[in-house]
Parts: C-alpha cells; structure tokens; sequence
C-alpha cells in the first residue's frame, strides 16, 4: 500500500485531522438537535446554553446581546462581502429600494465596490451604532 515509510507520518498525521474535523462536526449536530428553545449556543465554545445566561459555565465567556431588531452588523457583513453585488445585505437591513437599484445594476461593478466599502463601514462600526442606524423597523 506505502512504498515508502516515509508516507506513515504524513498518514497518521491526515487521520488524526480528519478525525478531529469529524469530531469537532458530530458535537455541533448533537448540540444543534438538543438545542431546545429557550437555549442558544455559547458565542465560542458552541455548547448549549439557557437563552438567559449571560457567561457561558464551560468556557466563562460573556455572551453578546442580541438587539431587539434582530439585526447583526457581522451577519449584514457577511452579506455584503459575499452576495452584496446582488443586494442581499440591503434585503437584511429591510432597505428595499437601495437593493432594487443594486439588483438592476449588478451586470456593472459598482455594486460590487460599493458593498465591499459597506461591509467594512459595517465590521468598523460598533453594535450601538449599528443598532442606532440600522435597528429601526
């Protein structure tokens, strides 16, 4: 099967991270089917927390507040970075009309440069200011 024994480490070595990608995988879908609803993940473990628990018991780390809009300025990040040439990021933030003239001028790139310069205005500004601009229905 190996010719050569120099292959063996290389081997183990791809085992042992597959593995752990597979492990690391199979504790997040169990900790997603009995995530109940009044639960919600920790912020960096992943473990299955109450909703209301403001530390996380296993690793101690303070959990974020979600604002009452919903609305998460790395989540309209994300959407800027990756589909904002189409103006999903817009349909997030429920600016229909910018997302119209985005999705109509997606064959040029401006929309492309554009959402890439809002993605970062959005990673640049802090969670009350996104809230503030952005948290109103």
């Amino acid at each position: 099967m190996l010719e050569r024994l120099d292959e063996w480490p290389m081997l183990v070595l791809s085992y042992l991270v597959l593995g752990g990608l597979v492990g690391v995988m199979c504790q997040f879908l169990q900790n997603l089917l009995l995530k109940g609803l009044s639960q919600k993940f920790c912020q960096k473990c992943w473990c299955v927390i109450h909703a209301k628990m403001e530390i996380c018991p296993r690793c101690g780390v303070r959990q974020v507040a979600v604002f009452p809009s919903g609305r998460n300025r790395l989540v309209a990040a994300l959407f800027a970075f990756l589909l904002g040439f189409i103006g999903i990021h817009k349909i997030y933030l429920r600016k229909y009309g910018q997302e119209i003239l985005y999705y109509l001028c997606a064959i040029t790139l401006v929309p492309l440069v554009i959402s890439l310069i809002e993605g970062f205005v959005y990673l640049s500004m802090t969670d009350k200011e996104f809230a503030a601009k952005y948290g109103k229905v």
